[in-house]
């Protein structure tokens, strides 16, 4: 795996700013046809452990994958854009990945807020396929909220949701009885992380390491992009 290169992808206006970066990880040799795109959790950034532990194990396995920056957080922001802003900016990131890289297809994904960003694309068309790491189903810890389910019924393109355990904003019962409700319509499943808390964060007591997290997600990525986007697509 090469190291990850940085670049500034124009944004379309209205944005806080007029470029957003982007940290991509490319396989060492030929990889897969398929670019793998994963937006920051609210708050966050490009780094974020998840996405970019994600981004770089599935390029070890032949997959590229990017981190971006959002407008707001790329102007030095923590309280995140309107959701109209936040799909603009991802649609221009995600384009512009797929084209540097030409590839045929395009999987959008993310921590809590960029996996619900990406689900919201995927609605409008947009991508191949979902990755959603810790969906945040329960914003508040408590019931889900309606908001962000109300579109998984135009999702045409299959969806993969991760999270833990522990995650109170997608409990385990919660999240099962959403997608078998609001997703009926189109290929979806659910790999729950033993431990795992909604950052992918473990307790010492029970004998995980973060490492061991980490392995398990990329692994539970790569097998899900390998069925459902490429031998399916590709046959």
């Amino acid at each position: 795996m090469k190291q990850p290169t940085d670049r500034l992808v124009k944004l379309v206006r209205p944005q806080l700013v007029d470029t957003a970066t982007v940290r991509t990880w490319s396989p060492d040799g030929p990889g897969r046809d398929l670019v793998v795109v994963l937006g920051p959790g609210a708050g966050s950034a490009l780094d974020e452990h998840v996405i970019a532990t994600v981004a770089a194990g599935l390029a070890a396995r032949g997959v590229t994958a990017a981190t971006f920056n959002f407008a707001y957080r790329e102007a030095g922001r923590r309280l995140p854009d309107r959701v109209d802003r936040l799909q603009r900016a991802f649609v221009d990131v995600a384009s512009a990945v797929t084209a540097q890289h030409g590839a045929t297809h395009t999987v959008l994904g993310g921590r809590s807020m960029g996996g619900r960003i990406a689900s919201l694309l995927a609605a409008d068309g947009h991508g191949d396929g979902v990755v959603a790491l810790g969906y945040p189903l329960c914003p508040r810890g408590h019931d889900p909220d309606p908001r962000r389910t109300r579109h998984w019924p135009a999702i045409r393109v299959p969806v993969l949701f991760v999270h833990g355990d522990r995650d109170r904003m997608c409990p385990v019962a919660a999240l099962d009885g959403a997608r078998h409700e609001h997703l009926s319509d189109t290929a979806h499943s659910a790999h729950v992380v033993t431990g795992a808390d909604h950052g992918f964060d473990v307790r010492v007591r029970d004998g995980r390491t973060r490492a061991d997290i980490d392995a398990e997600v990329v692994a539970v990525v790569d097998r899900w992009l390998h069925q459902q986007i490429v031998e399916e697509r590709d046959g």
